[in-house]
This record gives C-alpha cells, structure tokens and sequence, in this order.
C-alpha cells in the first residue's frame, strides 16, 4: 500500500494521461486521498477500499471523487504487486511494520515531484462524497488538515512521526482507562516507527537496487495499467 505523497504523484501521473477523461481534477485528488481516512475515522479497509480493479474499471466510473478512491485502491494492489516480484522487502532489515517503513521512505523520494502549492488548496474543503461515508465532519477536517501538514514539507523521519501519529485513533467516546490505554498504545507504535524509520532510512537510501527499482515503478505507473503488462 502506497502512502499520501505517493498516491498524489500517481493520481497527477494518471490525470496527465492521454487515455484519462477526468476533468474535476480536485474531485480526484480528494478522492484519491481519501481511503485512507479509515485510520482516523473507525472505518473497515473494504468499506473504503475496492479489490481487483483495472483501468478500465476507473475509467468507466462517472464520479471523479469516486473514480479517485477506486484509483487509489488499484495503485495499492499493483504497487504491491511489484514490491513483492521484486523482493524489495528484503531490502531492509525485517521488522513487523516493513511495509510502514518502505511505503513512507518512498515519500521521501516522491515529494519533491510535486508541485503542493497546487494541491494543498484542494483540501481546505470537503467533498460531499466524503460526508456520505458517515465520518463526522470534525474527523474529515482532522484528516484534511493532517494531509495538508503532511504535504507542506520534504518529509524527514521526525514529520512522518507526527504524521503517523495523527492518524491513529486517539479513542474518544472512551471511559478515562480506556483512553488511557489508547495513549499509551499510540506512544508504544510511535516510539517503534520512529526508531525502525531512523535505522532502515539509511539502509533504503544506499539501497541502489531498492531505490533504481522504486523510481522505475513510479515513473513506468503507465505501463502497469496495460492490459497483459509484464512490467517488472
């Protein structure tokens, strides 16, 4: 699964396509953004999330907010799909949160592409999509300010860290022991991110094999939507 930088370069990448006819270009960011506010918002992953989408599938989809959300989950599948053939997992050393450590270290090599003076904007307001999902208001603000944070600089392992932490559910409607233990659960996966972030960002980035082959998915995101691609 890609993380926010990621899925906004690839969204951009898809939307300067010749065969894309989106033209409510925020609508499909936003979109594209927004499976991910199960984090935050005490969703389940299919209830934002769709499986074994093609092109195609975002291509026949009228709804650009909509069409952003199934884009997102078909660059989710078809990014880990080239993580895997390509053994880049094993470009680190094993923790329990590899995926964690290599989709945000990909951030960090995605951000500079980017213009976010441009899409930064798209997020001061919300979606009507995004109010049908039943997430509170208060909760969709949360996560559109959180992104535009996000966004707003290089990432370094210190900014992901408060990122990271933003997103996970603080526990409230909870009694006083159960918010306690949320916070106390919170500091633990943030304390072990940070620390497995500071140790594998140095091994990614002198990682010529695991840095040739991230930029070659990035950069090749249209060859991946054909039909019988074997791109690798």
């Amino acid at each position: 699964m890609a993380a926010p930088i990621a899925h906004i370069f690839c969204a951009l990448v898809y939307l300067q396509s010749p065969d894309c006819t989106i033209i409510e270009k925020k609508a499909f960011i936003v979109g594209t953004s927004f499976p991910d506010i199960r984090y935050v918002g005490h969703l389940k992953r299919e209830q934002t999330h769709w499986l074994d989408l093609t092109i195609d599938d975002i291509k026949k989809e009228k709804n650009p907010f909509v069409a952003g959300m199934k884009f997102h989950s078909w660059v989710d599948e078809t990014r880990e799909r080239f993580v895997e053939k390509n053994n880049l997992y094993d470009c680190f050393t094993s923790s329990a949160i590899n995926k964690t450590v290599l989709k945000f270290f990909e951030d960090t090599q995605l951000h500079k592409k980017v213009d976010w003076s441009e899409i930064i904007p798209y997020f001061d307001d919300i979606q009507k999509e995004e109010i049908s999902f039943g997430v509170p208001i208060e909760t969709i603000n949360h996560w559109h300010k959180t992104l535009q944070e996000y966004f707003s600089r290089e990432p370094t392992v210190e900014h992901i860290k408060i990122t990271f932490e933003k997103m996970i559910p603080s526990g409230n409607n909870k009694t006083s022991l159960e918010k306690l233990y949320f916070w106390i659960k919170k500091k633990i996966k943030v304390y072990f991110l940070q620390k497995q972030l500071n140790y594998n960002f140095d091994q990614l980035e002198n990682h010529d094999y695991a840095k040739q082959k991230i930029h070659y998915f990035y950069e090749h995101l249209d060859i991946f939507g054909k039909k019988g691609s074997n791109a690798h």
